[in-house]
């Protein structure tokens, strides 16, 4: 049974992580009392295309009035047929998440492009991580960058964060993506922390530097991202930048794998069977190669087939044994 690897996230798993494209909430506009409804209503009615896509906006989010989804569709499509680019994007965010329409990533792409085009930047950046996803368009970095490195250059966070993960992906030196990546974390984002400490870690394209991994390892867990959490974990448990410490390895294994990070419930089950960092207890490693297993982790799966053969923390099964080395043995 392999109880002495303790493994880091895969840099792989970045692009998945970049967030959906739901972008409603502009930060240059102030907020709408229902105060302003009244005043706000007079001019939409009176055709104004921008009172129409503020009205729409405030029913989208319950924003002065009671939230009502097809009040709001119904003012961003008056709105949108004056070609109102605030309006097209709302109506795009609408498809793409199911919001009182059929989803749809065709319609949601239609929107965000007529949007894009007039120069709505929140609409640039839904479609640049559309493009980025593949999410209703084939997948591109190229036009992905295209869209979203402009508003990046401009200090946009979410786009600073989205080129530093598309040049990555593209396997792009790490002269290109380094910057990028470290302005979007100095922003706080708590990817770009635990990715850049994963990377200082594994000497992904730049000097280990295990110190400076757990610098920004820390910075992430400051917000509670269980794959930093685990991370950080692992360098207490093989003393990676930091003094060894197996007890406080422990203590961040269990804070990702109490949010349900499969690698992290792994991890937790090792140290448990082991005595590592904890009082030895075979059943609560059982709990947690468990936990793990049932979301697919081959090594827990394996490990959990081991215990049930041995009858180590749990009632000797060969049949149950059988079944979990057989689900491992398919992965």
């Amino acid at each position: 049974m392999n109880i002495s690897r303790y493994t880091f996230a895969a840099l792989a798993a970045m692009l998945p992580l970049l967030s959906g494209a739901a972008e409603v909430n502009p930060a240059n506009i102030p907020p709408v009392t229902a105060a302003d409804i009244p005043d706000l209503r007079t001019r939409a009615e009176a055709g104004d295309a921008a009172a129409q896509a503020r009205l729409g906006r405030c029913y989208l989010k319950g924003e002065g009035v009671t939230r009502d989804v097809t009040q709001a569709l119904r003012w961003l499509r008056a709105a949108a047929e004056q070609n109102d680019a605030a309006a097209l994007n709302m109506l795009g965010v609408c498809y793409h998440e199911g919001w009182g329409v059929e989803q749809s990533l065709t319609e949601a792409i239609r929107y965000f492009k007529q949007s894009a085009e007039l120069g709505n930047p929140m609409a640039q950046s839904s479609l640049g991580q559309c493009y980025a996803l593949g999410e209703g368009v084939p997948q591109s970095y190229e036009k992905a960058l295209r869209l979203l490195m402009p508003l990046a250059e401009k200090g946009d966070p979410q786009a600073i964060n989205h080129v530093a993960l598309c040049l990555l992906a593209e396997g792009k030196d790490p002269a290109e993506f380094m910057p990028w990546l470290r302005k979007a974390a100095e922003l706080g984002n708590v990817k770009a922390q635990a990715y850049l400490g994963a990377i200082y870690l594994t000497g992904g394209g730049v000097p280990k530097d295990p110190a400076e991994a757990v610098r920004w390892f820390r910075k992430a867990v400051e917000q509670g991202k269980a794959p930093a959490q685990h991370n950080l974990g692992a360098c207490y448990m093989n003393g990676y930048g930091v003094t060894k410490d197996p007890a406080e390895a422990v203590r961040w294994f269990r804070k990702a794998a109490e949010q349900g990070y499969v690698k992290a419930q792994y991890d937790l089950g090792v140290c448990y069977l082991s005595g590592n960092g904890v009082e030895k207890d075979s059943a609560e490693a059982v709990c947690w190669f468990r936990k793990a297993a049932e979301q697919g982790f081959a090594e827990a799966q394996y490990d959990l087939s081991c215990c049930y053969y041995e009858g180590n923390g749990v009632k000797k099964d060969a049949a149950e044994a059988a079944r979990w080395t057989r689900k491992a043995a398919e992965q």
